[in-house]
């Protein structure tokens, strides 16, 4: 029993100590970048870090990215991807990128099925606000990151089509700091016979994702409790 008791302490003891050494490494060494790409007229460079492989059991794989605006750091260590052993990786999910503006950089995987070759899914970004976003990260089927969105513009992008269900995603950040987060799922089993549309309206305290097609729901809500009815004023 003795002995049960020193094998269980000293296991614990490696574990506090491995873990240990992983945090701090990661606050003093920088993550070596395995990605870095700018724009067409050189104004950002998108940097990518951290584990572009399957996670393991005890730790996830993390993907992050930098921001480089005219030489100088404005998005550091910002949220990308993430995923452990059951989850579909990062080079496997986005094997293909590029710029499709100046300030808007797409991730994506070419579609296989027949159906999500022949059309496209939409997304109409607003600023409904009078500051400028600093950087959005949307996320469909395919990756979006967007920078300095102006004031009242909006942004139409187009995804490889989600069949079955679907969902949105966006998180970033204003010029002046403040966060920016909501999530929506779409249940449509296939129904919907056209590409699927959807709106985001970011305002200054919150953001709506709606869709003229199909009802959704949020955290508040769940496939058999839909929360968020569909929106003829959504128009992308």
């Amino acid at each position: 029993m003795k002995k049960l008791i020193k094998l269980t302490a000293l296991i614990s003891t490696l574990v506090l100590t491995l873990t240990a050494g992983i945090l701090i490494h990661g606050w003093l060494f920088e993550p070596p970048v395995w990605l870095s790409t700018s724009s067409p007229n050189k104004t950002y460079t998108v940097e990518l870090t951290g584990d572009k492989g399957r996670g393991g059991f005890l730790f996830m794989s993390v993907v992050r990215f930098n921001v480089i605006r005219n030489g100088q750091a404005i998005v550091k260590n910002a949220y990308a991807h993430s995923g452990d052993w059951m989850d579909i990786s990062f080079e496997l999910a986005y094997p293909e990128h590029a710029w499709i503006s100046e300030n808007v950089m797409r991730f994506w995987r070419n579609p296989h099925l027949p159906e999500e070759k022949e059309k496209s899914d939409i997304l109409l970004i607003s600023n409904d606000t009078g500051k400028a976003i600093k950087y959005l990260r949307i996320k469909l089927e395919d990756m979006f990151l967007v920078f300095d969105m102006q004031p009242h513009s909006t942004l139409k992008l187009s995804s490889t089509h989600q069949s079955w269900s679907s969902g949105v995603g966006v998180e970033g950040e204003f010029e002046d700091g403040q966060r920016i987060g909501y999530g929506a799922g779409f249940p449509h089993y296939n129904k919907v016979n056209e590409p699927l549309r959807y709106c985001v309206s970011i305002n200054d305290s919150y953001v709506k994702i709606e869709s003229p097609q199909m009802e959704g729901s949020d955290d508040k809500g769940n496939w058999d409790r839909l929360n968020i009815p569909k929106s003829p004023s959504c128009n992308p």
